[in-house]
Formats: structure tokens, C-alpha cells, sequence
């Protein structure tokens, strides 16, 4: 239900967003504006690819495809991302926490409160790395932060968007040596895991 909910909203929120964006998605007449919407809902979460120039795409446009990407696919698939069942944990428990609940349930079955932290510090680890890598590839490569951020997700995430620059469809590929690097090292934690990197680093043999 969660990546039924993801798509269909993700698709929803680019439409909203792409609204009188002639340099987006209302260049083309309505069947391929929902096409369109649907598909990159789709795309951001599993495939990586794109049917329209990305770089025409509005902030908020952006800033949603990025959201779309940082979540990814399901636990049982190859993509890459935090995954759909960390954020529907996260999700569930703060709406637990609302309604006054000390435990985290779903459908009369309760969620072990070890998952619940799983999934806090999988999430947190995960947006302060981006966040900061982001910051630090903005002012590097001097592109917007809204650009940084798209890239640094997609990588994360290994799901292979770009931005591009008009000249080219990956903007990672005008990035100095440094910034390629970073790029590369971010792929490569985000596909074995943030959370297993961490632990491969710092845990001392016996």
C-alpha cells in the first residue's frame, strides 16, 4: 500500500507543482502531462530514467522527486533508497504518538519498538549525510542547493536522475575531481547502506 500511496501522490504533487511551468511538463498537452507525472512518480523510486529535460522542472517539482528518491523501493527489490517500510514505520509511529499510544500498531498487530528505532536512526543517519554532503557540493561545484541535493539523492539512492545543465544530461559529469568522488562514495554507502558503513567503520574486532 505504501508505494501505491507513494506513486499516486508523487504523481499528484508534480502536477501541482509543474502548473504553467512551459519549461516542464505544460510544454505538452494533458494525456502526457499525467503520462509524464506518472511515470517519474514511478522512475524516482525504482528505474532512474526520464522521458522529459529534467532541468526545466520547477524547485518544488524538484524538491518532491528528490523525497520520491531519498524513500525508494520496497525491501524486496533491487533500488536503493531508506526504503518504504522505514518511512511507513516512522509514519505509523508518530500517528501512534499522536493518538497518545506508548506502542507502535497496525492493524491490531504491534511493531517492535527495536524496528521503531531501526528505522529512526536509518532515517536520521541517512538525512544528515545527505544534507551535509548537499551543503558541501553546493559551494563546490557553485550549483544551487536544490540541483546538490538532487544529485546527492540520486546517488544515494542509485537511482541515476539528473538535473543535467543544459549541456549535458548528468550534471555530476561537469563536477570537478573532488565532486566526482564524493558522488562515487556516496553510491557506494548508499547501496551497502548507511547504517552497515557506519557499523563496518567503527565496530572493533574481538
Amino acid at each position: 500500500f505504501s508505494s501505491f500511496y507513494l506513486i499516486f501522490f508523487g504523481a499528484v504533487l508534480i502536477i501541482i507543482f509543474e502548473y504553467s511551468n512551459n519549461s516542464g511538463l505544460w510544454k505538452y498537452n494533458w494525456i502526457d502531462r499525467i503520462v509524464s507525472a506518472i511515470f517519474h512518480s514511478v522512475s524516482t523510486r525504482t528505474a532512474g530514467f526520464n522521458t522529459v529535460d529534467l532541468s526545466g522542472f520547477t524547485d518544488a517539482t524538484l524538491s518532491i522527486m528528490s523525497a520520491l528518491m531519498f524513500v525508494g523501493a520496497s525491501p524486496g527489490s533491487t533500488g536503493g533508497g531508506i526504503k518504504t517500510t522505514t518511512i511507513t514505520v516512522i509514519f505509523l509511529a508518530i500517528v501512534n504518538y499522536v493518538r497518545g499510544s506508548n506502542t507502535v500498531n497496525f492493524n491490531y498487530r504491534k511493531i517492535n519498538v527495536e524496528q521503531v528505532y531501526k528505522a529512526l536512526v536509518i532515517f536520521s543517519f541517512s538525512f544528515l549525510y545527505i544534507t551535509f554532503v548537499a551543503i558541501f557540493i553546493s559551494k563546490l561545484e557553485k550549483i544551487s542547493y536544490i540541483h546538490s541535493l538532487f544529485e546527492v539523492i540520486s546517488a544515494f539512492s542509485t537511482v541515476g536522475l539528473s538535473v543535467g545543465n543544459g549541456d549535458v544530461l548528468s550534471l555530476s559529469a561537469k563536477f570537478t575531481t573532488l565532486g566526482k568522488i564524493i558522488i562515487m562514495s556516496t553510491m557506494f554507502i548508499g547501496k551497502i547502506g548507511l547504517i552497515s558503513f557506519v557499523i563496518a567503520l567503527s565496530k572493533k574486532p574481538k
